[in-house]
């Protein structure tokens, strides 16, 4: 069998520069077919974003496709199963090689990031609870001021939550890796 190699202006060509790793993860394990294989999503300049990863094969073909499922870009994996592909607009990606799959979320601002929570006038005199930021299918737990726990629901799209028919409180927000306060709403 003939083995193709990537000569090294190729790999030095694809390295990108001027970019900044602003987040990274790693790919949930139901959404990968091999371990080791990861993806991150890195700000570049003029408001576009690269597309990373490693943990494929030397010389594998890696396909990056959107969130619509289209391909946008298909490269090589270089030394170390690292590839990557810049210039893309901010979207959640997915990169596939012939045994191994990532995914690499959209990028989100700290801004974005931080859980928001509000407490606010429901009917009657009753109030309700809700928010976002929390990961998506979270289990989130509401406690009073008190601390008793009252209700648990689990987060939708945007790690939007809400709990309603509670009186005017200030209420804590858990989930088993992050918390966060809502102060009483106005009377």
């Amino acid at each position: 069998m003939r083995r193709k190699t990537l000569s090294t202006a190729v790999a030095v060509a694809v390295a990108f520069g001027g970019w900044t790793a602003v987040t990274a993860t790693t790919a949930h394990p139901a959404e990968r077919a091999a371990p080791g294989a990861t993806c991150f999503l890195s700000e570049g300049p003029d408001n576009t974003f690269g597309v990373s990863g490693e943990g494929f094969r030397p010389g594998e073909r890696v396909t990056v496709k959107n969130s619509q499922g289209t391909t946008v870009r298909t490269t090589r994996a270089i030394t170390g199963g690292f590839f990557e592909v810049t210039g893309l607009p901010n979207d959640t990606y997915s990169a596939a090689g012939r045994r191994a799959r990532a995914t690499c979320p959209k990028f989100v601002s700290d801004e974005e990031a931080a859980i928001k929570c509000t407490v606010t006038k429901g009917p009657g005199t009753t109030y309700g609870v809700s928010g976002r930021g929390f990961p998506v299918a979270e289990t989130v737990t509401l406690k009073n001021s008190s601390g008793t726990v009252l209700n648990t629901t689990q987060t939708i799209q945007d790690g939007f939550f809400e709990f309603t028919g509670v009186p005017n409180d200030t209420y804590t927000v858990t989930s088993k890796f992050a918390k966060v306060t809502c102060a009483k709403a106005a009377e």
